[in-house]
């Protein structure tokens, strides 16, 4: 980590990580809810609730590791600076391949995983990740 300043836009996007880290965790918890509640309240078989439930764990890691890196970001760890790059690109390959059947709903997310990459490769930015 760099013992310079922390850009304006990483304090910006480790903001934006966590909230959405937050929500994640939010959701896996209503998911695991319901697929508690769901077999009992309209007499489902416990398989659909299990599979609710175990969609709901999956959203709880997401957050997780969401929380996990917006604190890399917070604090300038090379390793997040890295992640979030992954995942910026893995999200532009996921929206790729979503715009082959509803190509107008996923031009905003694509964009924000470019501009990502773009601010996370400007030298200051770099220079605070220690790159």
């Amino acid at each position: 980590m760099s013992s310079k300043t922390r850009p304006t836009g990483v304090t910006i996007l480790a903001a934006l990580q966590a909230i959405g880290g937050i929500i994640w965790l939010l959701f896996g918890a209503g998911m695991m809810m319901v697929g508690a509640l769901l077999p009992i309240a309209i007499e489902l078989p416990t398989f659909f609730g299990a599979i609710t439930g175990l969609m709901g764990i999956v959203f709880l890691i997401f957050g997780l590791v969401a929380l996990v890196l917006a604190y890399g970001l917070y604090t300038g760890r090379s390793w997040a600076w890295l992640w979030t790059l992954i995942f910026a690109v893995i999200g532009i390959v996921l929206g790729l391949l979503g715009a082959v059947g509803s190509p107008g709903s996923v031009i905003v997310p694509i964009i924000i995983h470019l501009i990502i990459i773009y601010y996370l490769t400007r030298p200051h930015v770099k220079a605070f990740f220690g790159k």
